[in-house]
């Protein structure tokens, strides 16, 4: 059974299919940690989020980002992402390679 997860019927907007590594391990799943519809990426105790629900790619920008490290943090209320610029810059890319590849709707 092939399903496009850009166009399956009902998808969610964060919805990934990773049917493709289920039916063969030694494929790489390319989304990055955990992604979450209004525009976050979290990776191990990290999470990097969006102070705007992200609509569309193009309009997205590095600064609209905070960091967090929820380890340390559960409630977010400590914005780390001037502490670690570097690891903003690595969440960011790899949450933008992401949902440009995806297509977000």
């Amino acid at each position: 059974l092939e399903v496009d997860p850009n166009t399956y019927p009902g998808s969610a907007m964060d919805s990934h299919s990773f049917l493709s590594v289920l039916s063969d391990p030694s494929q790489h799943d390319p989304r990055p940690g955990v992604m979450v519809h209004r525009g976050a990426v979290r990776e191990g105790d990290w999470k990097l989020i969006s102070k705007q629900r992200v609509r569309d790619m193009a309009d997205v920008k590095l600064s609209q980002f905070q960091l967090f490290h929820l380890g340390e943090d559960l409630s977010e209320t400590n914005d780390l992402a001037q502490a670690y610029p570097e690891r903003v810059e690595r969440l960011f890319r790899a949450f933008s390679t992401y949902a440009e590849n995806r297509k977000l709707k």
